[in-house]
């Protein structure tokens, strides 16, 4: 009796792990939700890159519109964001606009096997944020999120969630960055 109780507890639980989990899956946008935002300020960072150097953000962004995307490997919509993102750069309205990306939580040697495996090469920077040190500075602790920054390095739009889901959005603010050179 005691065994048959124990059974239908465990059944119970697992049903209603595998809704929940369906639910959350499904509904990936429940996540994304409207919140104030306040501008401010890019923080540089030096981290090394998937192509073996060292890297330094200003030199990348420097009077330059930007963005500047955090992801991991193990986050499901990361891979179509980077896809979406190299697409962009193809983009002759887009050509002028610096894309930084960063992987966050994973070892250098990891990142570079990881990179060399995608069927589509990214046309910009992979920088890899080990222990997440850049990724705590920039409050990101869930991938991926994405930084709007313009030419005075201020950063004025955070997407959280897959860009490449909220693409419209995405390319109206890109579209509106201030051209001004930064001071």
């Amino acid at each position: 009796m005691k065994n048959l109780l124990y059974k239908k507890i465990i059944l119970s639980l697992m049903l209603l792990s595998l809704l929940l989990v369906a639910f959350f899956s499904v509904n990936r946008k429940f996540f994304i939700k409207e919140y104030s935002f306040q501008s401010f300020r890019f923080i540089d960072f030096t981290l090394p890159s998937v192509e073996g150097t060292n890297v330094t953000m200003s030199t990348i962004t420097a009077s330059k519109p930007s963005v500047l995307f955090f992801w991991a490997k193990y986050c499901p919509v990361c891979k179509p964001d980077l896809n979406f993102l190299t697409a962009l750069k193809h983009n002759p309205n887009f050509a002028d606009i610096a894309l930084i990306s960063v992987a966050t939580g994973e070892a250098l040697p990891d990142m570079i096997t990881f990179v060399a495996r995608l069927e589509e090469k990214a046309n910009f920077p992979i920088l890899v944020d080990a222990d997440r040190s850049v990724a705590m500075q920039y409050d990101v602790y869930k991938v991926p999120e994405t930084f709007l920054i313009d030419n005075q390095g201020v950063i004025f739009k955070k997407f959280i969630g897959s860009v490449s889901e909220q693409r419209e959005a995405f390319l109206r603010e890109l579209s509106s960055v201030r051209m001004q050179p930064r001071q």
